[in-house]
């Protein structure tokens, strides 16, 4: 779905996935797997009419095609290799911003750097919210019929605030990690490399889960690895003894590849859906959440209030129509109305996804901007989509129009995160706006050009924009911005 209505910022991957023993027989199982997924999703392509992002039937590769492709893969055993496609985000954050954008379009009212402080009651009803501006500190209540509590890790832990409301079970969560390093094993093709830890509730033993290297960017993201986490959201953590363990394991993985510390340019982690933490066999051995948490608190007594833990991305537009579908369902019987009827988000294009073929968009982009590489043209076009234009028509003059730096980075879009997308620090622009810093250090001159368009905005001063500077700077050479321990014992542990 995520190809289909945001086709700049989404697009099937080929994901390679080695083979061991069973000679003829498990090629032919393989084969048999392949078209039982391919007739399991036979409608995945509808509604996508740019052949690029259709994705295609799965497939089978021999052995000497396995090591034509990835010489590191291990040998011992191997039979092949089966290939399957799967969705990958050429930028996340974009992502979000395209459904904020989206939504800003149908009425809704985006706000940033704004915390939810305690749900209003009136008796057994949840009337809404109040908030906290984060940079004034001023509060103010905003009032609703129906609340959404829908602050993944977070959400739990804010329903804390009242005896009345609760998960049961409580849902857990993993720290997931992934890391993104320079090298590049292929432009076209991901790697499944068997690991050593196990998904303890998988239906098929495979000898261990999977580990990957995917091509990103002119970069590979490797990972994912898990932790099992108690520890609250605002104190992610990252351990420089886990790393290592982790480059251990992907090294073992993939002959030649000898990562170490100093390759990793960017580590992604976050707190993701898991299961109960019953359900944990070992550090190694893990059961993953299969479904999104949906809560109606009037189970609990409280109505007016619903709460929404997603598991993944890919069912995050599913689960969004799930949950206001209850929405409707609950506003119809209190006002005796009929339902609004069916969602249509499954099929209407968000901000940006309005072209017919992604490499029409990018000779539109060097149409009108010549000077550009075709790999800029490229990364604006994956960026903003149909919405290119916003860029070049609010930049003030062509320098604008420029890359930042040695980078795929226009200078207008420092400008475009201000003045549009409400960034209001450097850190915002070169990790939450734009692609800047997600890869790891654009270059020193790359941010620069960014500080000097904000602080030209926000009217910085000198010793402003310095330490705006150093800010990000600190961030980057720590490749993330959570706190680096030395140690596993220096994790936080949870509350």
């Amino acid at each position: 779905a995520l190809v289909r209505i945001a086709p700049h910022l989404a697009y099937p991957m080929p994901i390679v996935l080695p083979t061991y023993g069973h000679g003829k027989k498990g090629r032919l199982i393989m084969q048999a797997g392949m078209l039982a997924y391919d007739v399991f999703t036979a409608d995945r392509n509808r509604g996508i009419p740019d052949s690029t992002r259709r994705t295609p039937m799965g497939s089978v590769l021999g052995r000497d095609e396995v090591l034509q492709l990835f010489p590191g893969v291990k040998r011992d055993g191997l039979t092949g290799a089966a290939v399957f496609h799967d969705g990958q985000m050429y930028n996340p954050a974009r992502l979000v911003l395209a459904f904020l954008k989206s939504a800003e379009s149908r009425g809704a009212v985006p706000v940033n750097y704004v915390q939810a402080e305690q749900f209003l009651l009136d008796g057994d009803r949840v009337r809404g919210c109040r908030l906290k501006d984060g940079l004034s500190g001023a509060t103010f209540d905003v009032r609703s019929r129906i609340t959404i509590n829908a602050a993944g890790p977070w959400a739990a832990r804010e329903l804390l605030h009242h005896p009345s409301l609760d998960f049961s079970p409580k849902p857990g969560f993993s720290r997931d990690l992934a890391f993104v390093i320079d090298r590049t094993l292929s432009k076209t093709y991901a790697l499944g490399c068997q690991a050593k830890s196990h998904d303890s509730d998988a239906l098929l033993d495979r000898g261990g889960r999977h580990l990957f290297l995917v091509p990103w960017r002119g970069k590979t993201l490797v990972g994912v690895w898990h932790r099992y986490s108690k520890a609250s959201p605002d104190r992610i953590s990252v351990s420089r003894e886990e790393l290592r363990t982790f480059l251990s394991e992907i090294n073992e993985a993939y002959a030649g590849l000898d990562l170490g510390l100093e390759d990793i340019r960017m580590i992604n982690t976050g707190l993701i859906l898991f299961g109960s933490e019953d359900n944990q066999a070992s550090s190694s051995d893990h059961s993953f959440a299969k479904r999104s948490v949906l809560v109606d608190h009037k189970k609990h007594g409280l109505d007016g209030l619903i709460s929404l833990v997603g598991a993944r991305a890919t069912v995050a537009r599913g689960m969004g129509d799930t949950t206001l579908d209850l929405v409707d369902r609950k506003l119809a019987s209190s006002k005796n109305r009929p339902k609004s009827g069916k969602s249509t988000s499954e099929w209407e294009k968000i901000h940006g996804g309005t072209f017919s073929d992604f490499a029409s968009l990018v000779t539109d982009v060097n149409r009108r901007l010549p000077d550009l590489s075709r790999e800029t043209a490229t990364a604006v076009a994956h960026n903003y989509g149909s919405a290119w234009t916003d860029l070049v028509d609010g930049a003030p003059d062509a320098s604008y129009l420029q890359p930042a730096g040695q980078t795929n980075v226009l200078k207008a879009e420092a400008l475009h995160a201000v003045r549009q997308e409400m960034a209001i620090s450097l850190a915002d622009i070169v990790f939450r706006r734009t692609e800047l810093g997600t890869g790891g250090d654009p270059g020193a001159d790359a941010i620069r050009a960014a500080a000097d368009i904000a602080g030209q905005e926000f009217g910085w001063t000198e010793e402003k924009r310095d330490a705006e500077i150093r800010s990000v700077t600190a961030v980057l050479e720590q490749r993330g911005p959570w706190n680096m321990v030395e140690t596993n014992a220096d994790l936080p542990s949870g509350e």
